[in-house]
């Protein structure tokens, strides 16, 4: 429901399946049309229109975003499908691939068919080539149908002219997400919560949306909670090397790799159900689970769900249109007037207008591509990131960053999220039965190191480790031996792989490493300061244009100023105090007497920024 209006909204009421509205066969498929489809998930969008395609014989391309979900509807309708590491039925003429390949089949009058289109939007910051490649390529179809339980679309020309198709049951099914409240140990509150859904008779289905330090944990601690076969579905988001060996080519995001037995892969891509005690995603969409006895479990880990993510995880059990979902989180619940389309839209127009002035001021510069570029590199104009240096301006990145504003005002007030998830027919409410759930074990405790331990820790890691890694050399160390070995590789890699020099590494190392919440700090410093992905650099010009070498400020102006960035990444809020030690990690800063409206008080001033 939230997107931008390219014309009015079509209803189709239907009673269980989307077939039931016999919707297909009112389209003429000789004929040029564009329509997004808003259908439930579970509705059977997906099968009916492969079984519908298929049994009329008409050409189509089905292209879904993960070689996992492709394997699946191809075994499960006995359809061919392409891929780089088997290109054999290239020339068949219903096929279902992924997204990267749509522009290999533009000529061979195909209907384009793209499964879970939302992410074109909600994925656009870090899957951009795929989604550049996949709305260009869409232009060259003469027919083409997005599907989507959870509908985006933006302002880019690739949606021009589409007609927007919405699918609505005649008896609604409402499932319960409880927001279950936690203390300080997420791990703890995720075993006792699972343990609870297994005395209750249910499957627990734990939702991570990341491989974080806490997968480890869980995973370590469930045996003694009663959980022996632990199927654990991991999203690898990095560049995989999967079909590499094919010219070169390889699909590369959110593939699948299965921890522990295997067969829980084939059991879910071909059954849907997992013969498993305990199911751990880090999934998001893409897979079914059937049966009626699962639990869902949300989990806030590195990264926050977002509202698509919880819809799409809730929506994944087939059989049960009434399952039950805890939200494990801590936010605020205030009610107040919330109305996520207006808002979503006045965000929207706002980031809008604004690059369109930017857009404006750029061309009134000299029609050269390298001035335009420096141009925008020496301005560092937070809008000019939504500007190709080809002078267009990117809809899609500025739907991308709504998109993630709107879902960073939500989550930080649980009552905006119930309203958006009402929408979707779930019903979210404050857990009583929970409400003070307690970690149940302790974390471990971590051995603490004395200076000299850590200096000579460190010294022996660059000498016997690192130092022969970089040159190729055997290493004579096996970081296994002690905590503190990998403890240091973890900041090794991190600093290594974003070009700080190893003389740097180790100072801070040894200087910080025996206060180990500094040394986290000082992480995510330098990352902001050196990183070179495309939001780390977003973020950095954003800091530097927040701040100015010489300005004094209070702590509450630095907290404004410090959240606001973080806001605009989508990054959580700060309290003045951490606020305040964030920004004298980030700035060379020095304590100053200043006069805030006739009264004496304390600031920092900016002595130097990075």
């Amino acid at each position: 429901m939230f997107f931008v209006n390219k014309k009015e909204i079509r209803d189709l009421n239907y009673n269980k399946h989307l077939s039931e509205t016999g919707f297909l066969e009112t389209l003429d498929f000789n004929a040029r049309f564009k329509i997004s489809i808003e259908a439930p998930t579970g509705c059977g969008k997906s099968y009916y229109l492969l079984d519908y395609l298929k049994r009329n014989n008409i050409p189509f391309l089905y292209a879904t975003d993960t070689l996992f979900l492709m394997e699946g509807l191809a075994n499960r309708h006995g359809i061919p499908y392409y891929c780089a590491a088997d290109r054999s039925k290239e020339g068949e003429r219903q096929l279902i691939t992924v997204y990267q390949h749509i522009p290999k089949f533009i000529r061979k009058g195909m209907t384009l068919i793209i499964d879970e289109s939302h992410s074109l939007v909600t994925d656009y910051s870090w899957r951009r080539e795929t989604v550049e490649n996949t709305l260009t390529a869409m232009t060259g179809y003469d027919r083409v149908i997005l599907l989507s339980g959870t509908p985006l679309l933006s302002n880019d020309s690739a949606y021009n002219g589409i007609e927007q198709v919405r699918a609505i049951p005649n008896e609604v099914s409402k499932r319960k997400l409880w927001v279950t409240r936690f203390s300080q140990n997420l791990e703890g509150a995720i075993l006792q919560l699972a343990g609870m859904i297994k005395e209750e008779g249910y499957i627990p289905v734990l939702s991570l949306l990341d491989k974080s330090d806490k997968l480890d944990t869980i995973i370590e601690r469930l045996p003694n909670h009663g959980f022996n076969k632990i199927a654990v579905i991991n999203s690898l988001t990095n560049k995989k090397t999967r079909g590499k060996d094919v010219k070169g080519e390889g699909e590369i995001e959110n593939d699948i790799e299965i921890e522990g037995n295997p067969n829980y892969y084939n059991q879910l891509i071909t059954t849907g159900k997992v013969d498993a005690d305990i199911i751990i995603t880090t999934y998001r969409q893409g897979y079914d689970i059937k049966g009626n006895n699962y639990k869902l479990i949300i989990a806030p880990s590195k990264n926050r769900h977002s509202y698509t993510d919880i819809i799409q995880v809730m929506n994944r059990f087939r059989d049960c249109t009434t399952s039950e979902g805890y939200l494990l989180c801590n936010n605020l619940y205030e009610e107040q007037e919330f109305n996520y389309q207006q808002v979503y839209s006045t965000i929207l127009n706002k980031i809008t207008q604004k690059t369109r002035t930017e857009f404006n001021r750029i061309q009134t510069l000299e029609n050269d591509y390298r001035a335009i570029k420096l141009d925008q590199q020496l301005n560092c104009n937070y809008f000019s990131r939504f500007i190709y240096s080809t002078l267009y301006m990117n809809h899609q990145k500025i739907a991308n960053t709504t998109y993630n504003n709107m879902n960073n005002v939500a989550y930080n007030n649980l009552y905006r999220m119930k309203r958006i998830l009402e929408t979707f027919n779930i019903d979210m409410e404050l857990s009583k039965d929970c409400m003070d759930l307690k970690e149940e074990i302790e974390p471990k405790e971590k051995k603490k190191y004395t200076q000299e331990e850590i200096d000579i820790a460190v010294d022996t890691f660059f000498h016997d480790y690192a130092y022969p890694k970089e040159k190729g050399m055997p290493v004579l160390l096996d970081i296994k031996e002690r905590p503190i070995y990998q403890t240091i590789n973890e900041y090794y890699e991190t600093f290594h792989a974003i070009g700080v020099p190893s003389c740097q590494v180790i100072n801070k190392l040894k200087r910080y490493l025996i206060t180990p919440q500094k040394m986290k700090s000082i992480k995510k410093v330098i990352i902001i300061k050196f990183g070179t992905d495309p939001s780390i650099k977003a973020y950095r010009l954003m800091l530097l244009r927040a701040f100015n070498v010489g300005e004094r400020l209070t702590s509450p102006e630095i907290c404004k100023r410090i959240n606001n960035c973080r806001q605009q990444v989508g990054d959580s809020i700060l309290k003045e105090k951490t606020a305040v030690e964030f920004f004298n990690l980030l700035f060379k800063t020095k304590r100053v007497k200043m006069n805030v409206e006739g009264k004496e008080t304390w600031g920092r001033e900016i002595e130097k920024t990075f």
